[in-house]
């Protein structure tokens, strides 16, 4: 999912195949917290 700095979006994790969210850090990285 698209997203700009800050906003909170949607991720598949690779491995897991399960849905997690994530905050936008930059055009490169998602913060994710559990």
């Amino acid at each position: 999912e698209d997203g700009r700095r800050g906003e909170w979006i949607k991720l598949v994790n690779i491995s897991s195949k399960k849905e997690v969210h994530g905050r936008v850090v930059d055009a490169h990285t998602v913060q994710v917290e559990f």
